[in-house]
This record gives C-alpha cells, sequence and structure tokens, in this order.
C-alpha cells in the first residue's frame, strides 16, 4: 500500500485581513431577530485599493469575491489571489464593485479541496 504524504502548500499571496463577522437584522417593531449572518471575510490590498472574499458559514464551500472596477481577474494580483482561494474553496462567485460578474468557478478536481 502506497503511503500519502501531505506536501506543503506555499500561497502566491496572503490576505492582510482575516476576520469572523456577524450581522443581524432585527424587526424594528417586535426587536426579535428576522436575519442572522454568521460568515468568515478576507481582505487583500491591491494598487487599485482591495479585494474582498466572503463566506458564509452556512454554505462555506464558496467564496463571493468582490474586486475593485476596472481591475478584472486577468491581473498577476487577481490571479495571486484566485489561486489562494481555489485552495480553499470549490466555488467561487466573482464580481466587480459594481456587481458586474466576473467569473463561476467551481472545483472540477477530485484531488483538489473537500
Amino acid at each position: 500500500m502506497a503511503v500519502r504524504q501531505l506536501i506543503p502548500v506555499t500561497d502566491p499571496v496572503s490576505p492582510t485581513l482575516i476576520e469572523h463577522r456577524t450581522d443581524a437584522l432585527r424587526d424594528p417593531e417586535t426587536g426579535k431577530m428576522v436575519q442572522y449572518y454568521n460568515h468568515i471575510h478576507y481582505e487583500f490590498a491591491v494598487p487599485v485599493g482591495r479585494v474582498e472574499a466572503l463566506t458564509y458559514m452556512d454554505d462555506s464551500k464558496r467564496a463571493i469575491v468582490t474586486v475593485p472596477d476596472g481591475m478584472g481577474i486577468d491581473s498577476t494580483h487577481a490571479k495571486n489571489i484566485l489561486a489562494y482561494l481555489e485552495l480553499r474553496f470549490e466555488r467561487l462567485d466573482v464580481r466587480d464593485e459594481s456587481g458586474n460578474e466576473l467569473l463561476r468557478w467551481a472545483l472540477s478536481n477530485e484531488a483538489g479541496p473537500q
């Protein structure tokens, strides 16, 4: 039987911030919580601003990524950030700050992150 060996992966970039956040919406009349969001927020500094990624804890295999308008996904910075995120998530939805969808990526390699 072959022995599996762990191979360390060197990230091409590191986030400047990772925070565990929660947000809640309450009914103004009753004070009862009507919506609750539990998520991890990533930020990456880039020359034209910042790239943000958000993953909700109830859908933690997916990240929603927002890049600055005009940055696109073909720059070296974007490619490095997406490579970092591809190691951690099975699905990436990438959009610019104006909300335009730039990329939908889903892991198809069974040997990748699970």
